[in-house]
């Protein structure tokens, strides 16, 4: 069997780098628009109740997306974000080739 060597224009190598740089942009984009100003805002809105004295209050006890991804705090939670788009992409592509 003779291989023939890829370039960097075949899709085998444009595909997953494509779809890796379209996860970071739009995982990113995400935490930017919308998870960070959002958790910022609902921490704001927490500290004013707490301050006013309604420490059991409902409203405190609800938990939001934008503030449990925010409070974890860590990178990894957005490294993992990125791969699980990047892979989901990935298998929907493979998907679509067979």
């Amino acid at each position: 069997m003779i291989s023939r060597k890829k370039g960097m224009l075949s899709p085998d190598f444009l595909v997953p780098n494509v779809g890796l740089l379209l996860s970071i942009l739009l995982v990113e984009g995400l935490y930017t628009t919308w998870i960070r100003p959002r958790a910022e805002e609902l921490l704001l809105e927490r500290k004013a109740w707490l301050s006013q004295g309604a420490g059991g209050s409902v409203k405190l006890q609800e938990r939001h997306l934008a503030l449990l991804i925010k409070l974890d705090g860590r990178l990894s939670t957005l490294h993992q974000c990125i791969f699980d788009l990047c892979g989901l992409l990935l298998s929907a592509r493979e998907g679509l080739n067979e």
